[in-house]
C-alpha cells in the first residue's frame, strides 16, 4: 500500500498506485483469465477505489495491454544477449534456443499465450504479444543469420527464413503440448529440444569442407 513518503509526493504515489494495480491485474488475469476478472475485484486489492483504478485505466482492455507491456518487456533479454557471443555459430544458435525455449514453456509465460489465445478477436492484445514474444526475436535472429552468412560462418541463405524456421522449431510439438494440455515441463525438456533445433540447423547451414563440417558444428 502506499507509503507515508509516497503521500508526500503525488508523483510517487501514482508510480505505487500504478505498480500496486497491475501487480493486482496480475494476479487475477493469469489465474481467472481476462474475461472473469472485474474491474471492482482489481480495485478492492488496492484499496477498493474505483475512481483511483480509472484515473490509470480508463478501460480493462487499456490495463490488459499496459499489464502485457510490462510483464514482456526484457522477457528475452538473455536468450538475445547470447546472440552476441563470440562462440562459434551452432553452439551460439544451440544455447539461444535453450534459453527461449525455457522462457516460452515457463509456467507464467504459458499462462501469457493461453490469455492471449482467448482474447483473439474480442480484444487487440494477441499482436501485441506476438510481437514482443516471437516477432522480436525472429528479427533478431535475422541480423545474426545474416552476420554469419556474410562472414562464411554459416552457409549462405535467406537469414529471414532461417530466423523463421529456428523459432518453429523451438516452439515445436513440446511446446504445443504444453500450452494447451497444462501439464508440467520435464526439467530438461529446454535442453532436450535445444539439441535437437541445434542438430537440424546444423545440417542446414554449418559451413563444411569436403563433406566434413567445420569448427561451428555441433
Amino acid at each position: 500500500m502506499t507509503s507515508p513518503a509516497d503521500a508526500r509526493c503525488p508523483e510517487q504515489r501514482r508510480a505505487t498506485q500504478r505498480r500496486e494495480i497491475l501487480a493486482s491485474a496480475r494476479k487475477h488475469f493469469l489465474s481467472e483469465g481476462y474475461f472473469a476478472t472485474t474491474m471492482s475485484a482489481i480495485a478492492a486489492d488496492v484499496g477498493g477505489s474505483k475512481g483511483i483504478l480509472w484515473t490509470h485505466f480508463a478501460s480493462k482492455e487499456q490495463l490488459l495491454v499496459a499489464f502485457v507491456d510490462a510483464e514482456i518487456e526484457d522477457f528475452h533479454s538473455d536468450a538475445l544477449t547470447i546472440l552476441d557471443s563470440t562462440q562459434a555459430p551452432v553452439a551460439t544458435l544451440r544455447a539461444f534456443a535453450e534459453h527461449f525455449i525455457a522462457r516460452m514453456i515457463d509456467p507464467d509465460a504459458l499462462k501469457l499465450q493461453r490469455l492471449a489465445g482467448a482474447v483473439v478477436g474480442h480484444v487487440a492484445v494477441g499482436g501485441q504479444i506476438y510481437a514482443e514474444l516471437v516477432s522480436c526475436v525472429e528479427n533478431a535472429l535475422a541480423e545474426y543469420y545474416s552476420r554469419q552468412m556474410a562472414l562464411g560462418s554459416l552457409r549462405n541463405d535467406d537469414a529471414s527464413k532461417a530466423a523463421a524456421l529456428t523459432i518453429s522449431l523451438c516452439m515445436g510439438a513440446c511446446q504445443q503440448r504444453l500450452l494447451w494440455t497444462g501439464e508440467p515441463a520435464r526439467e530438461d525438456a529446454a535442453k532436450a529440444r535445444a539439441e535437437i533445433v541445434a542438430g537440424t540447423l546444423a545440417e542446414l547451414y554449418a559451413v563444411t569442407i569436403a563433406g566434413c563440417a567445420v569448427d561451428n558444428a555441433v
